[in-house]
């Protein structure tokens, strides 16, 4: 019986301890321990977990996001919720995001929505394509947070504030730049 015990807890161990742990590429998302990102999967799946977007990350690599197109990408924070942690690129890269949608489209980029507390820094994004309709930009679609040290090249095409960086920008931008190519229209018929 104490053997069947002890291979029973082992087994349920690994079963949900795994689980537990399988939280993007390990850390549990505060400060001191922010959640590792170190693939283009671990970059697609922080959209899918809102309750994530106020919590800490840290990229661990360059990366290229090249497997993702069209709309296939999670984009990160929207108007309901806002993405108010902390994402520190640590100098590194994200290569080949796009985005593109033929539908209206509102808030987006690597970051559709960042709210007033959310902070991005020490990024660059490098050959990128975003299309959307309005609030479109490379980084975000809407900053309400702080961006610091981040970068862009590639293109931007939308409808209404749209930028390289950032489409609309209500928050600070510090030491950052774009040199995307950029097509936008106001009130286009």
């Amino acid at each position: 019986m104490k053997k069947l015990s002890f291979a029973l807890m082992l087994c349920l161990s690994c079963l949900f301890g795994s689980s537990l742990y399988a939280a993007y590429g390990g850390g549990s998302g505060i400060e001191e321990d922010p959640y590792l990102i170190q693939t283009a999967e671990h970059m697609n799946e922080i959209g899918l977990h809102s309750e994530d977007w106020s919590s800490y990350f840290v990229l661990m690599n360059d990366i290229d996001m090249s497997a993702y197109g069209g709309t296939t990408y999670n984009i990160i924070g929207n108007s309901t919720t806002k993405f108010t942690g902390n994402f520190n690129g640590a100098s590194h890269v994200i290569r080949n995001f796009t985005y593109a949608t033929a539908a209206a489209a509102e808030y987006t980029g690597l970051f559709g929505y960042i709210g007033p507390a959310g902070q991005v820094g020490n990024l660059t994004l490098a050959a990128a394509s975003v299309q959307g309709d309005w609030d479109v930009g490379v980084l975000a679609g809407y900053n309400a947070g702080s961006i610091t040290h981040c970068s862009s090249t590639g293109v931007v095409d939308g409808d209404e504030f749209v930028g390289g960086l950032i489409g609309e920008n209500e928050g600070s931008v510090i030491k950052s730049y774009s040199l995307c190519s950029i097509d936008g229209c106001d009130n286009c018929g």
